[in-house]
């Protein structure tokens, strides 16, 4: 069995033991088995408790020799000091694939780093392979398969995410505009590793992108070996935790990892062509544009604005993203000189209100912005959006423009909004074109589109066959 095939056990299992479920199953409980009834999974569920005969009407087996059928995934919630007989009984019966969730191995004290150690050489001499301890486990939405003891939320709309992390509170996603489709919770990585869940996301159909959370990495170099791979069909971003002193000492309690020194994965991230994010918002800001934003063919950034500071935080937020602001081809000037008083630099940033006084604001606007999309030397359009309060200055609303606009060009149009205070029912309206991201500010805005361009120019840069 390939690592990928290993992998699908934990994620796409047609059958799963519960070992050390409770009785109490209230919603308070930190019991999975109604947590997974709930989410919906279809597959077999045995339940091992040898106090009970069933649980949440499932029958209950003293033990995993009493089950009748085949397992594919054994999950594991029981005290360390169990672990290793447990791990040893999923072996002799064939079980391939096992969570451990219970807390008190490596991220405790050294005889809860003797046990993470034991229940590996166990598992490994079985052919057996280990997710956690200390995890969530998995979810994936396309089965409806959670092995969280945390109420999960069920997505409808397939968000091609998959997020592979050392910690579960990102299990649910980042907002509920970025829903993990997939998710693996690695926890300690006694054994299991990043390398090894990207080995099955390569190929998967449901992911279109791939998310780490990352707070120390074993076997640098067959990670980076897989990454490099990986990246080269579908983008990977890292957000790498434990970068400060303070920040690694944490790092080592939750997960028992040795985080490193920050400018190796920096150098590392880069020579995989990852995609590193520094911060929350940034991976949801990044994520959004790889998976929405047509592509930008270039560097080049136009900006149609009505306010002048605008423009000069665009231009310093290029700078130091690595953009650039476009120079307007000497037609499009033209087009701007006869909308806009004689008085008026034209240029970009574009200040397109001084226009808008002059021929009414929706038809301007639409005017201008498509004289910007159809420059030949710009390559993507930030444009100014107000912020609308329900039922009043409809006059002032662009979001139908902008849809409009999306559809009809190649090209990523990116609504700034003024202040951001957006109202979310707006935002909605044009995020679900899956052609449009609205983002708060123009830095976050720049940022994102940087990071879309860095991955396009990767992909262009590996000439080699895979």
């Amino acid at each position: 069995m390939d690592i990928a095939e290993q992998i699908k056990l934990f994620i796409e299992p047609n059958s799963v033991a519960l070992i050390g479920v409770s009785n109490n199953t209230d919603e308070r409980s930190l019991s999975i088995l109604p947590k997974m009834l709930d989410f919906g999974f279809s597959g077999k569920i045995y339940v091992i408790n040898r106090h009970s005969k069933e649980i949440l009407g499932i029958r209950a087996y003293p033990d995993l020799k009493s089950v009748p059928g085949s397992i594919d995934l054994a999950v594991v919630s029981t005290a360390p000091f169990s672990a290793p007989d447990i791990v040893r009984e999923c072996v002799d019966v064939g079980v391939k694939a096992i969570i451990i969730t219970s807390q008190g191995f490596a991220d405790a004290d050294a005889e809860g780093v003797r046990l993470q150690q034991e229940i590996v050489r166990i598992a490994k001499k079985g052919g057996a392979r280990i997710i956690g301890s200390n995890t969530l486990g998995v979810v994936n939405h396309s089965n409806r398969f959670n092995t969280s003891f945390a109420t999960m939320h069920r997505g409808e709309e397939k968000t091609f995410i998959s997020f592979v992390m050392q910690s579960g509170t990102f299990s649910q996603g980042i907002s509920h505009s970025t829903l993990v489709w997939k998710g693996f919770d690695l926890g300690n990585t006694c054994d299991v590793v990043f390398a090894d869940v990207l080995e099955y996301l390569e190929d998967d159909p449901d992911t279109k992108l791939i998310a780490l959370h990352i707070e120390g990495i074993e076997n640098g170099s067959r990670f980076l070996k897989v990454a490099h791979r990986v990246a080269r069909k579908k983008p990977i971003l890292a957000l790498k935790t434990g970068i400060s002193e303070r920040g690694a000492r944490a790092a080592a309690s939750h997960t028992g990892s040795m985080v490193g020194r920050d400018e190796v994965y920096e150098a590392a991230f880069k020579q995989a062509g990852i995609i590193r994010v520094r911060d929350v918002d940034e991976l949801e800001d990044v994520m959004k544009a790889l998976l929405y934003l047509p592509p930008m063919r270039g560097r080049r950034v136009a900006m149609a604005t009505v306010t002048g500071a605008a423009g000069v935080i665009a231009s310093d937020a290029c700078e130091s993203s690595g953009l650039e602001m476009a120079t307007l081809s000497e037609r499009v000037k033209r087009k701007f000189a006869e909308l806009s008083p004689d008085w008026l630099f034209v240029g970009n940033p574009m200040d397109i209100l001084p226009a808008c006084f002059l021929h009414g604001y929706q038809e301007t606007y639409r005017t201008c912005i498509k004289i910007l999309l159809e420059d030949e030397n710009v390559d993507c359009v930030i444009c100014f959006v107000h912020a609308i309060e329900p039922g009043k200055g409809e006059v002032l609303d662009e979001s139908n423009i902008i849809k409009e606009l999306a559809t009809d060009y190649d090209k990523p149009i990116i609504p700034w909004v003024y202040w951001g205070l957006y109202t979310q029912e707006q935002k909605a309206k044009l995020e679900r074109t899956k052609r449009i991201v609205v983002y708060p500010t123009i830095e976050r805005a720049i940022r994102a589109l940087a990071a879309q361009r860095k991955y396009l120019e990767f992909r262009e840069s590996c000439t080699e066959p895979l």
